[in-house]
């Protein structure tokens, strides 16, 4: 994976990003000679072992610690993070607390997103935006760590969350109302404007190159979404979010089980968005699915520094 960090997908452009608070998000216009595409995770922590087992065996995890992870990008000259751990409130559910019943997870010997940045010398001021490929707490928590940084939201994710009854907000986002109110004020919506092709899936190019591309995967959340990049020139890499629970349910087309019917808003179009990420990836060798909780990740957890150190060489 940490060859991810060097890898270099050359494209036309690069884009800056300019805050454009509590609006739809447009593309971004030039405003910096070409670079590359290169991404690394940051795995921040792993869900409690009473979560795993039967609950995740028809997804195809084998494992019975599985990761909570969010990823830095840096594409064309910008610096980004998709998602970014838990969020540990009070609203969070008994099962996903750690041992002594307080809200969190299994944090021994991991670090936040944030501190894992600051370690190899990354600030919130050299971040553009965070992406949220969707509103559950488990890869919401960097929204409060990162406080300038806008949120990317898809559209359909924002309406969702706010249409939320106050109970089930707290239930499913483990966040308050009050507290998501003054979190989508940050918030830039994705408009989607293209289509993958032959899969019926909304797109949204970021910066009109094909070099990140955003997803709509509906199911999990019904806004939630993907993040496609070009991380080489025979080289995809596509970060899932929960759109699948590991590489292996995406490569055999394994729904999510057991567990799908608890954590899936809408298991058939779950099933539906999974079924198009498999033809994705069976067809075309070029793309590797990431999604945030597959198990291989922990064994990146100590590979991040040097990975992020060429992720920062790219130009």
């Amino acid at each position: 994976m940490a060859a991810l960090g060097a890898a270099l997908a050359m494209g036309q452009q690069a884009c800056s990003l300019t805050p454009n608070t509590g609006r739809a998000l447009d593309h971004y216009a030039p405003a910096a000679p070409k670079g590359g595409v290169g991404v690394c995770p940051l795995v921040v922590g792993v869900f409690p072992a009473r979560l795993s087992g039967p609950w995740f065996t028809g997804a195809g995890i084998k494992n019975d610690i599985n990761p909570v992870t969010a990823f830095l990008v840096k594409a064309r000259g910008v610096l980004f993070l998709v998602d970014g751990g838990l969020v540990a409130t009070d609203h969070m559910p008994l099962i996903m607390r750690n041992a002594g019943g307080a809200p969190g997870y299994e944090l021994a010997g991991y670090a936040t997103a944030r501190a894992q940045l600051e370690q190899v010398g990354i600030r919130e001021s050299d971040l553009s935006f965070l992406v949220v490929t969707h509103a559950h707490g488990d890869h919401t928590g960097a929204a409060e760590a990162f406080p300038g940084l806008p949120l990317l939201m898809s559209s359909e994710e924002v309406k969702w969350v706010r249409a939320l009854l106050v109970p089930r907000s707290d239930a499913i986002t483990w966040r308050s109302q009050e507290a998501w109110n003054q979190l989508l004020p940050r918030v830039q919506s994705v408009q989607w404007n293209g289509q993958l092709a032959d899969s019926g899936l909304s797109t949204f190019d970021l910066f009109d190159d094909g070099s990140v591309v955003f997803l709509h995967t509906p199911g999990h959340t019904p806004g939630s979404m993907s993040v496609m990049l070009q991380t080489g020139p025979d080289q995809r890499t596509v970060l899932l979010g929960d759109a699948a629970l590991t590489e292996k349910s995406v490569r055999q087309n394994i729904p999510s089980g057991l567990l799908g019917k608890f954590v899936d808003d809408d298991i058939r179009a779950s099933e539906r968005t999974l079924s198009v990420l498999h033809r994705l990836i069976r067809d075309d060798p070029r793309w590797r699915p990431y999604p945030s909780h597959d198990e291989r990740l922990l064994a990146e957890r100590h590979t991040f520094e040097s990975c992020a150190k060429a992720l920062l060489a790219l130009p």
